[in-house]
Protein backbone atom coordinates (compact mmCIF):
# COMPACT_ATOMS: atom_id res chain seq x y z
CA UNK A 1 0.00 0.00 0.00
CA UNK A 2 1.28 3.49 -1.03
CA UNK A 3 1.34 6.26 1.64
CA UNK A 4 0.93 10.15 0.21
CA UNK A 5 2.84 12.12 2.06
CA UNK A 6 0.33 14.80 3.85
CA UNK A 7 1.86 17.82 1.59
CA UNK A 8 1.40 15.51 -1.70
CA UNK A 9 -2.02 14.91 -0.42
CA UNK A 10 -2.87 18.81 0.19
CA UNK A 11 -1.07 20.04 -3.20
CA UNK A 12 -3.08 17.55 -5.13
CA UNK A 13 -6.49 19.12 -3.12
CA UNK A 14 -5.53 22.38 -3.82
CA UNK A 15 -3.59 22.22 -7.16
CA UNK A 16 -6.43 24.22 -9.02
CA UNK A 17 -6.53 26.56 -6.52
CA UNK A 18 -5.15 30.32 -5.73
CA UNK A 19 -7.28 30.46 -2.44
CA UNK A 20 -4.87 31.57 0.21
CA UNK A 21 -6.03 32.08 3.97
CA UNK A 22 -4.02 35.03 5.37
CA UNK A 23 -2.47 33.68 8.83
CA UNK A 24 1.19 32.87 9.74
CA UNK A 25 0.57 29.30 10.47
CA UNK A 26 3.00 27.32 12.41
CA UNK A 27 3.56 25.16 9.47
CA UNK A 28 2.70 24.81 5.36
CA UNK A 29 0.99 21.42 5.91
CA UNK A 30 -1.36 23.48 8.55
CA UNK A 31 -1.64 26.33 6.68
CA UNK A 32 -2.44 24.34 3.41
CA UNK A 33 -4.98 22.24 5.64
CA UNK A 34 -6.88 25.12 6.71
CA UNK A 35 -6.92 26.74 3.23
CA UNK A 36 -8.92 23.55 2.11
CA UNK A 37 -11.57 23.63 4.69
CA UNK A 38 -11.77 27.59 4.13
CA UNK A 39 -12.47 27.32 0.46
CA UNK A 40 -14.76 24.17 0.22
CA UNK A 41 -16.40 25.36 3.51
CA UNK A 42 -15.68 21.74 5.10
CA UNK A 43 -17.43 21.35 8.41
CA UNK A 44 -15.52 20.37 11.62
CA UNK A 45 -16.65 16.92 11.33
CA UNK A 46 -15.09 16.29 8.08
CA UNK A 47 -12.11 18.64 8.87
CA UNK A 48 -11.18 15.91 11.99
CA UNK A 49 -11.82 13.39 9.60
CA UNK A 50 -9.14 14.38 7.31
CA UNK A 51 -6.96 15.28 10.59
CA UNK A 52 -7.30 11.43 11.94
CA UNK A 53 -6.88 9.90 8.19
CA UNK A 54 -3.38 11.98 7.84
CA UNK A 55 -2.50 11.05 11.29
CA UNK A 56 -3.08 7.08 11.51
CA UNK A 57 -1.25 6.93 7.60
CA UNK A 58 1.92 9.50 7.79
CA UNK A 59 4.63 8.38 9.50
CA UNK A 60 5.62 11.47 11.10
CA UNK A 61 6.81 11.34 14.70
CA UNK A 62 3.89 14.18 15.43
CA UNK A 63 1.23 15.99 13.56
CA UNK A 64 1.92 18.80 11.91
CA UNK A 65 -1.74 19.76 11.51
CA UNK A 66 -3.85 21.04 14.45
CA UNK A 67 -5.17 18.90 16.88
CA UNK A 68 -9.00 19.78 15.71
CA UNK A 69 -10.35 22.24 13.09
CA UNK A 70 -11.63 24.14 16.12
CA UNK A 71 -8.02 24.49 17.29
CA UNK A 72 -7.35 25.99 13.31
CA UNK A 73 -10.25 27.94 13.16
CA UNK A 74 -9.43 29.41 16.73
CA UNK A 75 -5.55 30.29 15.43
CA UNK A 76 -6.82 31.66 12.40
CA UNK A 77 -9.23 34.15 13.70
CA UNK A 78 -6.05 35.75 16.02
CA UNK A 79 -4.63 36.42 12.49
CA UNK A 80 -7.84 37.35 10.14
CA UNK A 81 -9.45 40.96 10.49
CA UNK A 82 -12.83 41.73 10.67
CA UNK A 83 -15.07 43.66 8.49
CA UNK A 84 -15.27 46.26 11.22
CA UNK A 85 -11.84 46.62 11.63
CA UNK A 86 -10.56 47.48 7.82
CA UNK A 87 -13.86 49.31 7.68
CA UNK A 88 -12.51 51.66 10.62
CA UNK A 89 -8.71 51.53 9.60
CA UNK A 90 -9.91 52.65 6.11
CA UNK A 91 -12.27 55.92 7.32
CA UNK A 92 -9.60 56.91 9.86
CA UNK A 93 -6.98 57.08 7.05
CA UNK A 94 -9.72 59.33 4.90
Amino acid sequence: MKVLSLKMFLEDILEESEFEVNANYPNEAYGDLMALVTKHKLNNKTGNAIIKFFNNYSNLASSPLPVSIEQGRKYMDKYEPTKFDISTNLCNKL
